[in-house]
């Protein structure tokens, strides 16, 4: 299986179900609760709601860094003096 982030191809290992490149892109308390339910609540329906959190958070943190991209155009071109 793999992650579920925007095609993502790298392979899923465990009941957190996200890459670890993603994983690492959810805040820290959300990371812990997707942790504590994934272990005492495997499947059940507080875990796949952590997880749906998990991803909304992850899917809102690359919109965020897609927007800060500078376009492929420059914004005006370099002074020359010849």
């Amino acid at each position: 299986m793999n992650c579920p982030i925007n095609q993502c191809v790298f392979p899923v290992d465990g009941p957190l179900r996200l890459c670890r490149n993603h994983y690492r892109l959810v805040p820290r308390p959300q990371q812990d609760a997707l942790a504590h339910y994934a272990k005492a609540h495997k499947g059940g329906p507080a875990h796949k709601a952590s997880f749906a959190r998990a991803v909304e958070s992850v899917l809102k943190t690359l919109a965020f860094h897609e927007k800060l991209v500078p376009s492929a155009q420059p914004a005006a071109l370099p002074y020359r003096d010849d």
